[in-house]
């Protein structure tokens, strides 16, 4: 590995081009009768580029060789995606407190990739290449994917304050590129970053959705209540994974999950100045089938072998916190006549998160923190201007992580001094920030 390389250091060049044209149409009728009707069209195109370069500067003079430009990895990724679609709604009121709403969606894609790897440094010193040399063996991927998707939604007027509601409804997602060069074949025996044959890329999911809610307000309006259960049941989910080779961060495609919970918001008028609004949710997200090898872990002193860990029915989800909520204060009044003035203080809140599906891996529970948040906004005419503070407390929490725990070890160097290999590391809140925002409407 380099960390044996005593003076090693390295940066990486990450460069990225997008060419996107993204259309839809829409007719929407007009008519005061109670049948109602949408048709669209809906068009997208994205050509990428993407290309990441490692240097490692020195490291081709300790080798004993030459590499004027100090290029050790390189790799390439070409994506070429269509996505088109088509739908319509018609919905129809049986009764002024009655309407049912019926839609389908029709939609087809096309996904073309390209992606190259080369190991410029070790082919220059230790193969036949040249001290120049870049050698990249693009290699055809893609996919593509047609289907339909449909929903209903009937609700009903039971008094002119309190509605409820009922949906079922299809959603997915397209499959895409993992963005990581394919290994070659045969492997080199040098620590090398890339994907296996089902690494580069992963597949379409698709959900089925359940909803049951309330709409509702009371005390001559001045409070409003909504809440809703769900229950959305998913196929081939796109969970996040690693690659066999460097444990670099893909999508992969599990066998089956599922999430369900409940929501709540309000909205108080607590005087004719003073307002209070709030929500709450609770997820429950977890696998419904288990996932063969979704991850992978060490068992340190070393990097290998390798561990293919399984997700298993029952696992929760990362990054799917089980409770959240926010809670806001405004405060609005005129001053100097036509100046609007309105103070907010807010604080939301998050439950504790898995990095790892079921904690699997070495992965961690991230503890749950509050956020507080104040802001003052003037308006007058045209112009508005807002004062905030962001993070009020400066909370420190950790929001994320990097790979995991035991990749943090320590290892000798051929002088036999300790160098620490640091591949894990933590994502964190951003600390506390105030802010001045002034905006100006020419109402055009």
């Amino acid at each position: 590995s380099y960390e044996a390389f005593p003076s090693f250091s390295a940066f990486t060049r990450e460069d990225q081009n997008e060419d996107t044209f993204n259309q839809e149409l829409r007719l929407v009728s007009t008519d005061d009768g109670p049948l109602n009707w949408i048709v669209g069209a809906f068009y997208n195109r994205l050509n990428s580029y993407a290309a990441s370069r490692e240097f490692t500067p020195g490291y081709p003079e300790y080798l004993g060789g030459s590499r004027p430009d100090n290029l050790e990895y390189f790799s390439v990724n070409k994506t070429k995606l269509e996505e088109q679609a088509i739908y319509g709604e018609i919905g129809y009121e049986f009764t002024d407190q009655w309407q049912i709403t019926v839609g389908a969606r029709w939609y087809d894609y096309k996904l073309k990739t390209q992606d190259a790897i080369d190991l410029p440094l070790f082919n220059s010193i230790f193969g036949d290449a040249g001290p120049n040399d870049i050698n990249l063996d693009f290699e055809n991927g893609g996919q593509s994917d047609t289907g339909s998707l449909f929903k209903i939604n009937t609700s009903y007027q039971f008094t002119p304050d309190l509605l409820g509601y009922a949906t079922i409804s299809e959603g997915y997602r397209i499959g895409n590129s993992n963005g990581v060069a394919p290994c070659p074949d045969p492997l080199p025996s040098n620590q090398i970053a890339c994907a296996l044959p089902d690494e580069l890329q992963y597949f379409p999911d698709k959900t089925t959705n359940y909803e049951l809610g309330i709409r509702s307000q009371w005390l001559d309006r001045r409070l409003t209540l909504n809440g809703a259960v769900y229950y959305i049941k998913w196929e081939d989910p796109q969970l996040a994974g690693t690659t066999d080779n460097a444990a670099l961060p893909i999508t992969l495609n599990g066998k089956g999950a599922e999430s369900r919970g409940l929501e709540l918001s309000f909205d108080a008028l607590l005087s004719d100045q003073l307002t209070l609004r709030g929500s709450v949710a609770f997820t429950n997200a977890e696998l419904s089938k288990d996932a063969p090898a979704l991850l992978n872990t060490i068992v340190p002193p070393g990097f290998s072998p390798r561990i293919d860990i399984d997700g298993r029915a029952g696992d929760r989800l990362p990054g799917s916190p089980e409770r959240q909520g926010n809670l806001v204060l405004s405060y609005d009044t005129t001053v100097m006549d036509n100046w609007d003035l309105r103070l907010n203080y807010g604080v939301s809140a998050i439950g504790d998160i898995l990095t790892r599906t079921g904690n699997r891996a070495d992965g961690e529970k991230l503890g749950g923190f509050s956020v507080h948040n104040a802001s003052a906004i003037v308006k007058t005419g045209q112009w508005t201007l807002q004062l905030y503070a962001e993070n009020l407390w400066n909370k420190y929490a950790v929001t994320g992580v990097r790979s995991s725990r035991p990749y943090v070890q320590t290892v000798s160097d051929e002088n036999g001094d300790p160098v620490v290999v640091r591949r894990y590391y933590q994502d964190v809140l951003r600390p506390r920030e105030f802010g001045l925002r002034v905006t100006y409407d020419f109402e055009l």
